[in-house]
């Protein structure tokens, strides 16, 4: 039987009233899972060197959320490498090693799990065994070409060498290399082949045909072992003295930011597209023309850039709010060739500063719950209460809505200052079960609050003074 006794501030008129209380829950912290069922598993042998580390681990509390230390190394007593935090109902938990591990080695490793309460779970010490390193390594990619790639002014009348470098990790194999050189830009023509130690990493060929002055050359070299593993290298170009590149036109603006037909853009956004030019030594102009018709649209700004930079930005300010803009860009190269991206749109949002409304719908202001159920709201029990008063676990409910298209972003529960609970849905009511357990001796007053974010980053609050035993 539990009593409650209400005086006025005279202290000469009183009311009293009380419940029985048939039972409680009282809720004791558990610590994780002890961590078991590893994989690799104890004792395994063969193990590849890009393993990852898992286990079965979990918590009895559902509301706890639990880290997991990671030991991993070649002694019995393993240094920590990492953790990881995931919820306690999670049962399997997979950890990726940064990097790979050495062949043919015994490691040991262990998880300690601790829940966010302080309470933690040594597992075992389980061990396995890496692979042997059978496996034959493909050559080098072929790199670091000579000529370098687009030199120009190379003379044809002194004798010209094809150098890279190659070799092959496996210092035993020996690595065929076939080279292919011609003017068109994906060479086909085969003009040599020959063998080198995998161990001779710079690569030099002369070449025994005649070029042409003013032309351009393309080749490429493929390495292959003598166990058929290959690898291609890049195309390479250079030029020989009296070429003149031929000017090609910029190419068409593309993949704008924001894409087009856009909704919700901010009214200080950054345009952004794709661009360059095919000839490199370029300066490539472009017209930012933009309007809120699409028909006569506004000159606003010229910008250069390099015809090797890709990805073009600029910046504008203050648009008008909720309304759709058309923009495009003409790409001009310094020798005057031109090319028009297409018109593409967007819509500005509306300014959002007003914070979102929050509301705790439940507990009720002078209610009394039992068990998550509502027993009191009216008469004199509340008028006396004046706050809720709360007796066993109770589902937190918090409406939250805000006054523009965005909507909500998160809303967040606290108890006494301390984030408890977090949601990230639009719309809708938000729950949260509160079942910590309080004893009649601890101190009685506990704040809820609740805040809610709009997509524009503003913050509604609302809080409410509680009374909560068990």
């Amino acid at each position: 039987m539990v009593k409650w006794i209400y005086k006025d501030k005279s202290g000469s008129d009183k009311i009293e009233f009380s419940m029985e209380l048939t039972s409680f829950k009282y809720t004791y912290n558990k610590p994780p899972n002890t961590p078991k069922n590893p994989s690799p598993g104890n004792n395994t042998k063969d193990v590849d060197i890009q393993t990852s580390l898992s286990w079965d681990g979990g918590d009895p509390d559902e509301n706890d959320v639990v880290t997991y230390e990671i030991y991993l190394g070649k002694s019995k007593n393993p240094p920590k490498i990492g953790s990881i935090s995931k919820p306690s109902t999670q049962e399997r938990i997979t950890f990726d090693l940064d990097k790979e591990l050495e062949y043919n080695t015994l490691y040991y490793w262990k998880v300690t799990a601790k829940d966010n309460n302080g309470k933690e779970s040594k597992g075992p010490l389980w061990c396995f065994t890496t692979k042997s390193n059978n496996s034959n390594n493909p050559p080098h990619r072929p790199s670091n070409p000579s000529p370098n790639d687009g030199e120009t002014g190379v003379n044809v009348s002194e004798p010209i060498f094809l150098s890279w470098d190659g070799g092959d990790p496996d210092e035993n194999d020996t690595v065929t290399y076939e080279i292919y050189l011609d003017k068109n830009s994906n060479p086909s023509t085969k003009i040599d082949v020959f063998s080198k130690p995998a161990t001779e990493t710079r690569i030099s060929f002369k070449l025994d045909i005649s070029l042409e002055n003013a032309t351009k050359y393309y080749w490429r070299v493929i390495a292959t072992d003598d166990k058929g593993a290959s690898k291609e290298g890049p195309i390479w170009n250079f030029a020989t003295e009296g070429y003149v590149p031929e000017n090609k036109p910029p190419f068409k603006p593309n993949n704008p930011t924001p894409s087009d037909g856009k909704e919700g853009v901010d009214i200080n956004p950054i345009l952004s597209w794709y661009g360059g030019d095919p000839n490199e030594d370029d300066v490539v102009r472009y017209d930012i023309y933009i309007g809120t018709d699409k028909y006569s649209l506004q000159k606003k700004d010229s910008i250069y850039k390099p015809a090797t930079l890709n990805q073009i930005d600029y910046s504008l300010k203050n648009l008008q709010e909720k309304t759709w803009y058309y923009w495009q860009i003409v790409a001009t190269d310094n020798h005057g060739e031109t090319v028009k991206g297409p018109i593409w749109s967007f819509k500005t949002k509306v300014v959002d500063d007003e914070p979102p409304y929050v509301y705790i719908q439940k507990p009720v202001e002078g209610g009394i719950y039992i068990n998550d159920k509502l027993r009191f709201t009216d008469g004199f029990i509340s008028i006396y209460l004046h706050h809720p008063l709360i007796i066993g676990p109770i589902t937190i409910e918090v409406v939250a809505a805000d006054n523009v298209d965005g909507g909500i972003e998160k809303v967040q529960i606290f108890i006494d200052d301390e984030l408890r609970y977090e949601d990230n849905a639009p719309y809708g009511t938000h729950k949260w079960k509160w079942d910590d357990v309080y004893s009649f001796s601890e101190n009685h007053w506990h704040t809820i609050k609740a805040v809610a974010y709009d997509t524009s980053g503003n913050a509604g609050y609302a809080e409410m003074k509680v009374r909560k035993i068990l």
